[in-house]
């Protein structure tokens, strides 16, 4: 009996790997595109000299910049939220 759960268990555990596996592929170009997220997360500059900041926070009621610019008041520099799709 142990030996059948720990069977059910492991294709459980694959099934949830290979559904990962597929999002990942299909939503961010696959694998080793996902790995190199970290080259584009946070405040970085355009090649127009504009800056855009991007940040992952799942569960995040908000996310807000601040620093001296906006007096560290948490209301002024709000992110806005925005889905994109390739």
């Amino acid at each position: 009996m142990c030996r059948a759960r720990a069977a059910i268990n492991v294709f459980k555990r694959y099934d949830k790997f290979a559904s990962l596996a597929k999002s990942i592929e299909k939503n961010e170009g696959g694998l080793e595109q996902f790995s190199r997220g970290y080259e584009s997360f946070g405040i970085n500059q355009q090649d127009d000299g504009g800056v855009y900041c991007k940040e992952w926070a799942p569960g995040a009621n908000s996310v807000c910049l601040v620093g001296d610019f906006s007096k560290y008041s948490l209301s002024m520099q709000t992110y806005c939220y925005l889905i994109t799709t390739v």
